[in-house]
């Protein structure tokens, strides 16, 4: 059974080996070969999201399934920042930071279970957009979200000099 909870601590060391799975993923895919691992990232990483989860009003949740963590989602709550009154529209967005959905669970349609459970509790915190950064060579996270009806807004682009 599917059970989709707020982050607790005893989830640790859970997240823990979701951000170091995740980031061995796009170490291995990525062309330029600027990712890396240390020791101490696993640390550093999940520390630094725990951290402004507690002060900048950041939200994780995780999903279990047959007692396992499967996916997990950061997100943060975001308004259009003052200095561009000029240029944007205010809106209230929740920023994805960081979402992950273990491999073995990826092609199983929980992701769509999960997505329809994230974006009812934005829409009932009167949020008018989502907002999320995919890496370029991360194929399969811009098919998911384009199955959840996300669209390119900008592209971030870059160049070896």
């Amino acid at each position: 059974m599917l059970k989709i909870i707020k982050y607790s601590e005893k989830y640790f060391k859970d997240i823990v080996s979701c951000i170091e799975k995740l980031q061995d993923f796009i170490i291995e895919i990525d062309p330029h070969k600027l990712n890396i691992r240390t020791k101490s990232y696993w640390e550093n990483a999940v520390n630094n999201l725990l951290e402004k989860v507690k002060k900048e009003n950041w939200i994780i949740y995780v999903a279990i399934f047959d007692e396992k963590v499967v996916w997990f989602i950061a997100w943060v709550m975001w308004f259009t920042e003052d200095e561009y009154k000029d240029e944007f529209k205010y809106v209230k967005m929740w920023y994805i930071l960081e979402l992950f959905i273990d491999e073995n669970y990826r092609w199983q349609k929980i992701w769509q279970l999960l997505m329809e459970e994230i974006e009812r509790y934005f829409k009932e915190n009167d949020c008018e957009y989502s907002y999320v950064n995919v890496f370029a060579q991360n194929i399969w996270a811009w098919k998911f979200y384009e199955k959840s009806w996300f669209s390119n807004r900008m592209i971030s682009m870059s160049k070896r000099i």
